[in-house]
């Protein structure tokens, strides 16, 4: 890094640094008292619209209680009365879509039940119609009758679907009226939910707004999507799947909290902000929707310029200080190119002395310093023309003797390959015979059986067990000579390990029991399943107890399996412990080679190949896990298996590892 680089990192870099944190500090400021701001207009803006449509309501609901005021004044009134009072309450007001009267049972004219209705039909709902309410009001299902009753004070009702009347949905304002301080009807002002849309439509749009109006029981009034109008809040929410949101209006409801919400995905890919204001008249909270991009347009087109300034300060204060620099660093970068130019090795570079100021005293040295570099260089070529000749001669000699090694190597890899394809060769041409040899046998023992021959059998089944240990002997062959090879491969299957242990245990059964041994198996919780090469499992288990009841007599064999979890993944341990001879210490690090035992004695005293743990020693690195060995002489040993539960680079492996 040159001086120039490094005073502009050290020096201007910092500065601008901390120049573009109070800048980055002052924005934040800003935009935090500018959010401050949109957030309370947006919020007085609901509040405002609540109030125009508080006061539109209060109208058309002051229409019912006048009407209800009157009747209690005066409520003997004929049938034609009713009619022109309910007429005028639906011409009075262009909103209204229906208006009636409702008496309880005998309180007009001693009739059970009489509900003169006015309301408003054909295509521009322009014509008025008179007609009587022809069902029982007064059933529990008529929210309009029974909730003023109980009430005793006007009620605004949550919205139904007028079936068989407008056919539409609709919301009441119902108010009360007495006759001596007795409940003997209600007047009604019913509104048409799509009307209050050229009550909320003028809003939109101002300030990229949109709302939503709610009852009292969020039913949606309006919407400017007209699928929502009349249905359940919640059931729209759970369309969404936004439980979040459907908690967060409910609790602005209940609490009459009119906070800005701030939700992410409301309508919009975008994070919205929601303004609530409540609509005291009907219990009514109108929402007011503003994307948050929208609201903060101007704001990120501040931060942008800023940058854009910040940075075009940036880019000329350093060009500025780069100019001058380079003029006033030129001397030292000569002087440096005349270093780098030394240094590999031009000493016939000259030096020119460019100022008389301390730089030009240290250009003057460094060429001095030069020309006796080159009278040195002159004297030391000289020296070591010599050396180079013998270095050149050892290197040849070296050169030679590395290719000899490497033929060496490639003749060895070539014997080992050589030895691997004739074992396999053998080891297959020898079992087909030996398999012979062993049905035979067992063909022998069986006709003997039947012939009574019992002389015979005794012979026929040492002949049989003989066979049988000698294809053992030829498997292990085999399978040594595939790994060398590098022909060996693993099958992963499904594999219930409590059946697995069972299987291997009762197949070792007779081994244990040759030299009177005792088998205790422990299993840990959940061993569950695994997917593993089954096959080479079973023969490493088998191999390890088979191995264990050779060396033990009288003593006690332990199969203790378990199943942990280690950096998210499953793994099994399988340990045999026995109570046998035990393996001395220098001689544990050889038990796993091939065609090798603890010493020579083991092999007079016990028999074997050596090939059984070599084999399973392997069949564990195949299997992505490894075999382990603790042992004390006289004591006993103990075998550790350690794979995962599942194959590596197997289909199960790689849906596991995406999960």
């Amino acid at each position: 890094m040159n001086l120039r680089l490094k005073f502009v990192l050290l020096i201007i870099a910092p500065l601008f640094g901390i120049f573009a944190v109070i800048l980055a500090l002052g924005l934040q400021a800003f935009e935090d008292n500018n959010r401050e701001t949109i957030v309370r207009e947006l919020t007085q803006s609901a509040e405002l619209h609540a109030a125009r449509i508080e006061v539109l309501l209060r109208e058309v609901a002051q229409i019912a209680s006048t009407t209800a005021s009157q009747l209690t004044i005066d409520s003997d009134i004929n049938e034609t009365a009713a009619f022109e009072i309910l007429r005028s309450n639906v011409a009075s007001n262009p909103l209204v879509f229906g208006a009636a009267l409702a008496f309880e049972p005998g309180e007009f004219s001693g009739r059970q039940l009489f509900g003169p209705y006015v309301y408003r039909q054909g295509k521009d709902l322009k014509e008025i119609v008179s007609t009587e309410l022809d069902y029982d009001y007064t059933q529990p299902e008529w929210d309009w009758w029974h909730l003023p009753r109980k009430a005793l004070t006007g009620v605004w009702t949550e919205p139904y679907f007028d079936e068989g009347g407008g056919n539409i949905y609709m919301t009441t304002f119902s108010a009360p009226f007495f006759r001596d301080g007795r409940f003997i009807g209600v007047a009604t002002i019913d509104i048409p939910l799509e009307p209050l849309k050229r009550l909320i439509s003028p809003l939109q749009g101002e300030q990229g707004q949109r709302f939503l109006l709610l009852s009292a029981q969020q039913r949606i009034l309006y919407s400017d999507n007209a699928d929502f109008i009349g249905r359940s809040l919640k059931d729209v929410i759970l369309e969404m799947d936004r439980p979040d949101i459907q908690a967060a209006f409910e609790q602005a409801q209940i609490s009459g909290d009119t906070r800005m919400l701030r939700l992410a995905g409301w309508q919009s890919t975008n994070t919205q902000w929601i303004s609530p204001a409540m609509i005291e008249s009907g219990g009514w909270m109108l929402l007011s929707i503003q994307d948050e991009q929208r609201a903060l347009a101007f704001l990120n087109q501040q931060k942008q310029r800023a940058i854009a300034v910040l940075g075009s300060v940036f880019v000329a204060s350093v060009l500025a200080v780069w100019l001058l620099l380079v003029w006033v660093t030129r001397p030292l970068s000569n002087l440096s190119h005349a270093v780098e130019e030394v240094g590999k090795g031009n000493l016939d570079i000259r030096i020119k002395r460019q100022s008389k100021d301390e730089i030009g005293d240290l250009a003057a040295s460094f060429a001095n310093m030069v020309r006796q570099l080159s009278s040195r260089e002159a004297a030391l070529r000289e020296l070591n023309e010599n050396l180079e000749k013998r270095v050149e001669e050892r290197t040849i000699e070296l050169k030679s003797l590395q290719l000899g090694l490497e033929r060496a190597r490639d003749a060895a890899d070539a014997a080992n390959q050589a030895k691997s394809a004739y074992l396999a060769n053998m080891s297959h041409e020898l079992r087909t015979p030996m398999n012979a040899i062993l049905g035979y046998s067992e063909m022998l023992i069986e006709e003997a059986e039947d012939l009574e021959q019992e002389d015979f059998i005794p012979d026929l089944k040492k002949i049989h067990q003989s066979g049988t240990h000698l294809l053992a002997l030829i498997n292990d062959v085999l399978d040594l000579s595939k790994i060398e090879s590098g022909k060996m491969e693993a099958f992963a299957e499904d594999i219930d390990l409590e059946i697995l242990i069972d299987e291997v245990s009762a197949t070792a059964h007779p081994l244990l029991e040759k030299n009177k041994n005792s088998l205790a198996i422990e299993r840990g919780n959940d061993l569950g399943m695994a997917y593993q090469d089954k096959t080479k499992l079973r023969q490493i288990l088998f191999n390890l107890l088979s191995n264990a009841a050779k060396f033990t007599h009288e003593g006690t064999i332990t199969l203790d399996v378990n199943r942990t979890e280690k950096d998210g993944l499953s793994w099994l341990a399988f340990a045999v412990s026995d109570t046998g001879i035990g393996i001395a210490e220098d001689k544990i690090e050889h038990v796993f080679e091939e065609f090798a035992q603890a010493d020579d004695s083991t092999t007079r005293d016990y028999g074997g190949t050596g090939l059984g743990l070599a084999i399973s020693k392997r069949f564990c690195n195949l299997l992505g896990g490894d075999l382990s060995l603790h042992s004390t002489l006289g004591e006993g040993s103990t075998f550790t298996v350690r794979i995962p539960a599942i194959l590596p680079e197997t289909k199960a492996d790689l849906i596991l590892s995406n999960v």
